[in-house]
């Protein structure tokens, strides 16, 4: 099995709602000179952006079984949706936080547009690889931290 492959499947299974680690495979690669940073962050781009799409067709799918077993208010609900919508798809951008994972559950239980809720995560999943990149080498405290 390549790296390539690896990497594909490590951010397919870290970036599920059923993991808490996402992309180690990653940010060992990077490290090394013999990789296509190109390839290897396609690479996981891909395999987390399945994942996140997979999270929120499952709450789409499940919503129905949701909403009875938890007895949700109508009202409420609409409601929750509404803000979510406005709002919430906003949080998708911030991918590096961990609870990111478990709200394309909740985009996908409060059937939020597919396709807003994909550009946010095609977004937030650019902006998590440039923020890891680019951004976060550059700040002094990071940069020099190891080495």
């Amino acid at each position: 099995m390549s790296v390539y492959q690896l990497l594909f499947l490590d951010s397919l299974n870290g970036t599920t709602i059923f993991s808490l680690s996402s992309e180690t495979l990653w940010f060992a690669a990077k490290e090394f000179d013999n990789y296509n940073l190109f390839l290897i962050t396609l690479a996981a781009f891909t395999g987390a952006f399945i994942a996140m799409l997979t999270t929120y067709v499952i709450g789409c799918v499940a919503a129905p079984a949701i909403k009875s077993f938890f007895i949700i208010d109508d009202e409420i609900y609409e409601k929750a949706k509404r803000i979510f919508s406005k709002y919430g798809v906003y949080i998708f951008l911030l991918q590096m936080l961990p609870v990111v994972k478990i709200l394309f559950l909740f985009a996908g239980i409060m059937n939020i547009s597919a396709k807003r809720v994909i550009l946010f995560m095609f977004a937030g999943r650019a902006f998590y690889y440039f923020y890891y990149l680019y951004l976060l080498p550059n700040i002094p405290f990071f940069s020099s931290m190891f080495r």
